[in-house]
């Protein structure tokens, strides 16, 4: 009975068959190292432009932040009375403004709008700060 197989040729090789398993399995193998390796390294790129991003954002707020505390307080500057150790005004600056401003054109501040403004300011000017 083995005589009836041995004259008959296979059609394939087992070994090559094998061969060709194995080879497009280490194919598939490079190929998804290699596709793994690709989409972490965007994904590093990516966290890296992230992360610039938000330090600008970061930078910029601050920025924001301290030029908005700046003008806070030259805001504070002109509407309040500085006061010295002996309680007398040390600075006015936006009632000096408004004087000065008088005095160089004397007709425009009998206007109505600086006489509201002289009398909005004139109960500031009596604030006394500790």
């Amino acid at each position: 009975m083995k005589n009836q197989f041995s004259g008959k040729k296979s059609k394939g090789n087992p070994i090559k068959l094998v061969w060709l398993i194995t080879l497009l399995s280490f194919s598939v193998g490079v190929f998804m190292v290699y596709f793994i390796w690709s989409t972490l390294t965007d994904i590093r790129t990516e966290r890296e432009n992230l992360f610039e991003l938000k330090q600008n954002f970061i930078s910029t707020q601050t920025t924001l932040e301290s030029g908005l505390a700046k003008q806070k307080s030259e805001l504070t500057d002109l509407l309040e009375a500085k006061l010295n150790i002996n309680n007398q005004i040390e600075d006015l600056r936006l009632i000096n403004l408004i004087r000065d401003y008088g005095e160089l054109f004397p007709i425009q501040i009998s206007s109505p709008p600086f006489k509201s403004l002289k009398e909005i300011l004139i109960p500031f000017s009596s604030l006394k700060i500790n």
